[in-house]
């Protein structure tokens, strides 16, 4: 694996962001297949507005995001992954609102949300 950047290395992308960090995070343990190497770094904001400002500042500064669901159908390679990975495991991404009134016409999802359990919930409703 690659070193972290030197953003990755300092706390500059991270201060004052309501997140949690974990450098040179083993990625096997969030797969289905409990298999890979690690992520520079794994990032778990929780809140939009630090996950907005934390995306904001790894484009600034030319770091690589991924986003990282439930680990369904993923092989992460033995080398690892480069620069953040963001994983949407906080209350706020797993909300589910549907409209108020009438027949359920829209809905909003949050990002890490169940996939599954967000499509039974809605043809429910």
């Amino acid at each position: 694996m690659t070193m972290a950047t030197p953003p990755l290395a300092s706390t500059t992308l991270f201060a004052d962001l309501d997140v949690t960090v974990e450098l040179d995070a083993p990625l096997g343990p969030h797969t289905w297949y409990s298999i890979g190497g690690s992520a520079d770094a794994l990032v778990r904001p929780q809140t939009t507005q630090a996950l907005g400002t934390l995306l904001r500042r790894c484009a600034r500064n030319g770091v690589r995001v991924r986003i990282l669901g439930s680990g369904a159908n993923l092989l992460v390679g033995d080398d690892g992954v480069e620069g953040v990975v963001i994983l949407l495991d906080a209350p706020c991404f797993k909300e589910l609102q549907l409209n108020a009134e009438g027949p359920v016409t829209a809905a909003r999802v949050g990002g890490g949300r169940d996939l599954a359990k967000t499509i039974h919930e809605t043809v429910a409703a």
